[in-house]
């Protein structure tokens, strides 16, 4: 007759081999999906190359250096902290809590305007559609800047161009 261990201890030894995944505000995401119950990500999911975090490609086709501006609820992993005229910046969302890519929202702005830059933010729902959105951080008709989002596959990574106005 063989032992098994107590179910405290499988679920203890389950949880200490989870990577951790993210911290926020001290509270790490770990194991979550155990914790909350089965049934919160299916095998697959919608989002693939993004599970993890919303993947961004921003590049700078204006003739500003452009500097991010972090915030203490964006959700961003690590990202350019300058973006200089023709580069591309590679920006990193976190895992949600639930499931799948965090919200995430950050700006980019003029290193000798700050009142000016681009604001964008990225969402999804459960079903696996993504809402990316780029604007001006000032009005449109005082803005040197424009953006276009140019793919926003939830599989893909998310690209968005900024161009002078």
């Amino acid at each position: 007759m063989s032992r098994q261990a107590p179910l405290s201890a499988v679920i203890h030894t389950s949880l200490m081999n989870i990577p951790r995944t993210a911290t926020i505000l001290g509270v790490s995401t770990v194991g979550l999906t155990l914790i909350l119950g089965t049934g919160i990500a299916s095998a697959t999911t919608p989002w693939q190359g993004n599970e993890n975090g919303w993947n961004i490609h921003l590049q700078n086709d204006s003739h500003s250096l452009l500097h991010f501006e972090p915030s203490l609820f964006g959700n961003v992993k690590h990202g350019n902290e300058w973006l200089q005229q023709g580069q591309v910046a590679s920006i990193e969302g976190i895992r949600s809590i639930v499931s799948g890519p965090a919200n995430v929202n950050f700006v980019y702005r003029n290193t000798w305007a700050s009142q000016d830059g681009i604001s964008v933010r990225i969402s999804s729902t459960p079903a696996g559609a993504v809402s990316a959105e780029c604007q001006s951080v000032k009005p449109a008709f005082v803005t040197m800047f424009r953006c276009e989002v140019t793919q926003a596959d939830p599989a893909q990574p998310i690209a968005i161009v900024i161009h002078d106005k």
